[in-house]
Order: structure tokens, then sequence, then C-alpha cells
């Protein structure tokens, strides 16, 4: 099993080579005993790699779109992993959205589900909402989020990122669980947690340019 990031990014695969000797005796043996299908299931070969890292330092990423109702329940499991490995381990979240099927550079009007007259979409039907603009709103929150605790922690020289992971837990039962993909349940959520607010929303409308907002 060869687990990746799925974007196929520093795949490390292990190769063996043992001696010719050890291949023919393993050879011979399976050669004695190839009609013994269930002796022959029954053996294992077991190979430890001892893999150096200098620095035991991982970085992990996180690729999602704020409709993944399974990304919240992976955070909700790493939450705790990630109070004891802070110093060893590093999270970048990366939001994802879509351009519109039609997107065009010269289209500066309105689009469905979307921001930027169709840069930026996430259609909502996938959670049952009208407007998948309010996720791609709520992206933008989450990534502001990151970053004001990122900046925070690093400060702090505290790598931890609890901020981003109680306000993601925060946000799972106050507002994606209750269907509730409101400006006003978004930041309600960060308040309960104890995020400034302002420092938020500056965050929120620095992200856009004129024409996006």
């Amino acid at each position: 099993m060869m687990p990746d990031d799925g974007r196929g990014n520093e795949v490390t695969i292990p190769g063996v080579l043992i001696s010719y000797e050890d291949g023919l005796i393993l050879k011979d043996y399976y050669t004695k005993n190839k009609m013994n299908k269930t002796l022959l299931q029954s053996i294992k070969l077991e190979i430890n790699f001892e893999m150096e890292n200098k620095d035991n330092i991982v970085n992990y990423d996180l690729w999602y779109t704020p409709d993944m109702e399974e990304v919240y329940e992976i955070l909700l499991d790493l939450h705790s992993y990630q109070n004891v490995l802070y110093k060893y381990a590093f999270l970048t979240p990366h939001l994802i959205t879509y351009p519109d099927f039609d997107y065009s550079e010269n289209n500066n009007q309105p689009v469905n589900d979307c921001l930027g007259s169709g840069s930026y979409c996430l259609n909502g039907d996938r959670v049952g909402i009208k407007d998948g603009s309010l996720l791609v709103k709520e992206a933008v929150r989450q990534e502001c989020v990151y970053r004001i605790y990122e900046e925070s922690d690093s400060e702090n020289n505290n790598i931890s990122y609890s901020g981003f992971f109680n306000y993601m837990e925060e946000y799972y039962s106050s507002c994606f669980s209750e269907q509730d993909f409101s400006e006003e349940c978004s930041y309600n959520s960060a308040k309960n947690i104890g995020i400034d607010v302002d420092d938020l929303e500056q965050c929120y409308y620095d992200s856009f340019i004129n024409y996006l907002q």
C-alpha cells in the first residue's frame, strides 16, 4: 500500500534486492509446493524499512471544498493528534473552487453559485442550498481563520492550528449540520471560540478585489 497525497507528490517507492542464492531458495520452495495453494497463501514476506527523516517534521495538505461533510469529520478525528504533534505536524488547507463552464474573462455579470462573474464557483445542490456562492464565501472565511491562527501561532512559536480546528468543529456543529450557511452563522461560530470577528471580517474583504465583491 503506497499512500500519497492523492496528487502524486513526493511518493517514496522502496526497492528490495536479494541475493541470487536466496532467490533460488524461494523459487525452489515455490516449485516444490506450487500445488499446495493453502501453504503458499500462508507465506508472508515481511520487510521493515528504516527510513531516515532528518527533522521528523510532517507537512500534510488538505484539499477540500466546504460542502464536504467527510472533511469536517476527518478534522474532528485529527484534532487530538494535532494537539500532541503540534511541533512536528504542519497542516496546510487548500480550499478548492471551480470556474463556471461558461466562464469568460469579458463577462462582468453575476453568475449563479459563483463569485467573480463565474471565476469561483461551488454548486450548492450537494448540500441542499439554493445559492452556492455562500459556500465560496465560507471557503474564504475558513482560509482567513487558518491565516489568522497561523500568524498568531508563529509569533508564539506554537504551531498548533488549534484555532482552525476549533472553528471547523464549531462551524460544523452550529452551521453545517443545521444547514445554515449564512454569514451570520459563520461569524457567530468564530465569536464562540474567541476569534476577533473584526479581524476575520477584514481578512475576508481584503481577499477580494472590487469587482469580486
